[in-house]
């Protein structure tokens, strides 16, 4: 009977992870598979920079800036009720302005 006990206590364990691995492994593809859609607006950025702050040449070794890319084209909507559309994303956003605030206001309020 102690014999049976630790054979048991040792395949338990082996059991439980070759469950586990066979199940995360195809959730794994599944979630890998899924693509996620989404419109990126475009920053109408049309120069790149390097480091120091200099125009540069895009494409050269500052590779990747928003200047390398093009998407459409920013697009909103007054409603006329303090909000705004954006028509690429039909995200809506409070329309509101704040006067007179300075880096040191904005900060503490």
């Amino acid at each position: 009977m102690f014999r049976v006990l630790i054979v048991a206590i040792l395949l338990i364990p082996v059991l439980f992870m070759s469950g586990c691995g066979s199940s995360s492994s195809s959730s794994a593809a599944t979630a890998s598979s899924t693509i996620a859609s989404f419109v990126i607006v475009d920053t109408n950025q049309a120069v790149c920079y390097d480091s120091l702050g200099a125009t540069i040449t895009c494409g050269a070794s500052y590779a990747g800036q928003d200047a390398e890319y093009a998407g459409p084209a920013p697009d909103y909507t007054n409603n006329g009720d303090s909000t705004v559309t954006d028509n690429n994303t039909s995200l809506m956003w409070a329309a509101t302005t704040i006067n007179n605030v300075d880096y040191a206001d904005s900060v503490t309020t």
